[in-house]
């Protein structure tokens, strides 16, 4: 059997969601016309409450 892990332990690394600082109206509005203009890393607030920056992986998204 794996080891297991503490809960604390999985909420530092689950993604609970994406900060993405704009009003609902905003959002979704956002768009780019090159693939080079995305941005590489998001913040994150994980299920611990830290803010992370998180590395994105456009692989097989596009």
């Amino acid at each position: 059997m794996s080891n297991t892990l503490s809960k604390s332990d999985m909420a530092k690394r689950i993604v609970y969601t994406q900060e993405v600082g704009l009003t609902s109206e905003e959002e979704g509005k956002s768009l780019v016309d090159d693939y080079l203009k995305l941005p590489a890393y998001a913040w994150v607030t994980m299920c611990d409450g830290a803010l992370v920056q998180k590395w994105i992986d456009y692989k097989g998204h596009l």
